[in-house]
């Protein structure tokens, strides 16, 4: 198995690096990094330079055109086909070839557009406000999805729909959701405020950047850190970890990530705004809760998966087309399940959403 996965992005060639079998490489001693589980011993079977070099030229695989191409709107795009009934025919992944499921940002942006959708009549105008999804099993990539939508409740104010999402005459995914007329005035009004000491994205590396700060340092543990660098035509992104001052510290306690859609959205399309921080509710949310514990030398390679996952949106004004910022938190993680939280914020500090995740970790057999 590579110990790397090459991906392509618009910006030039980007690095995922995967905690996987790392064969004769490395000896699977695994050592708390500054950016997540190093794995070190990879030096005594390869000079440094010569590994950096191999990094450099190894697996130049593009993606698939479908994959390299699709924007945001193609990703969460459903076709009605029966009475409440939507097909998605291009299940998606932004993690590259070495990922065999779909992505489940895509799942939930998928089935919120087809709940969205039969919103009719005098309930048209409401927004989701919030949702509740759980991951029953992985989805492939080859198999297209039937969304069947049960119209639960059509209120004055709230709508209620659930969602069942299947492939291969199997459910993977079940979902509510609930609409809501916005409300002009509020008793109550707070929020959670932008934390001060967040970089902006211009103080942090681009993903390529990233690369070529890091690569060739091969003295560093880092270079072999659990790193996710995510390479996507979708979205443009900068890592809270990376920032271009170099002696900043960044927090292990709380990770944070800049987001925006490389292709604007239509303003005139909320729903569609809704869709698409839905999807990106779910990047990353799910390694946050090992990110503590890879500071503990204790700690074993993971291998983990989503459970549920749960998004409030708190802004009918929300829009995808700007720099988003995901901050991400892990408040406990015990009995093989860990809880993430998130809060996405727009850039000039309104709480636009909040998530929240629960996944299921297991260690990693080498």
């Amino acid at each position: 198995m590579h110990v790397l996965q090459r991906l392509q992005c618009q910006s030039g060639w980007c690095l995922g690096f995967c905690l996987a079998h790392l064969g004769r490489f490395a000896e699977k001693e695994i050592l708390p990094g500054r950016y997540g589980i190093a794995i070190v011993g990879i030096a005594r079977s390869v000079q440094p330079v010569a590994f950096s070099q191999r990094l450099l030229h190894t697996n130049r695989t593009s993606y698939d055109v479908k994959e390299a191409a699709s924007p945001l709107e193609s990703v969460l795009t459903i076709e009605e086909v029966g009475d409440n009934e939507f097909c998605a025919s291009t299940p998606w992944t932004p993690y590259g070839q070495s990922v065999k499921h779909m992505f489940g940002g895509q799942a939930v942006g998928q089935a919120l557009m087809a709940a969205g959708r039969t919103l009719r009549g005098e309930h048209a105008g409401k927004l989701v406000n919030s949702l509740h999804a759980y991951f029953l099993r992985a989805a492939n990539l080859t198999s297209p999805i039937t969304y069947k939508v049960d119209c639960i409740r059509d209120g004055k104010s709230y709508s209620v729909r659930q969602v069942s999402a299947i492939q291969d005459g199997c459910p993977f995914f079940t979902s509510t959701m609930s609409f809501h007329h916005y409300e002009e005035s509020s008793p109550l009004y707070h929020q959670v405020d932008l934390p001060q000491d967040i970089p902006m994205p211009e103080d942090l590396l681009e993903p390529s950047e990233v690369v070529e700060r890091y690569l060739n340092d091969a003295s560093q543990a880092r270079l072999c850190s659990h790193i996710s660098v995510y390479p996507s035509r979708v979205i443009d992104f900068r890592d809270g970890d990376y920032p271009r001052d170099d002696t900043a510290k960044p927090d292990k306690n709380r990770k944070v990530l800049w987001m925006k859609l490389r292709q604007q959205l239509s303003k005139a399309n909320p729903l569609l705004h809704q869709c698409a921080m839905a999807y990106l509710s779910d990047f990353l949310i799910s390694r946050t809760a090992f990110r503590i514990e890879a500071h503990s030398t204790h700690l074993s390679p993971l291998r983990f998966a989503s459970l549920d996952h749960g998004l409030w949106i708190h802004s009918p004004d929300a829009l995808a087309n700007d720099w988003l910022l995901y901050v991400l938190e892990s408040p406990v993680a015990k009995a093989g399940r860990g809880l993430n939280t998130g809060r996405l914020y727009s850039r000039d500090g309104k709480l636009l959403a909040s998530t929240a995740q629960e996944g299921a970790y297991r260690m990693q057999r080498l």
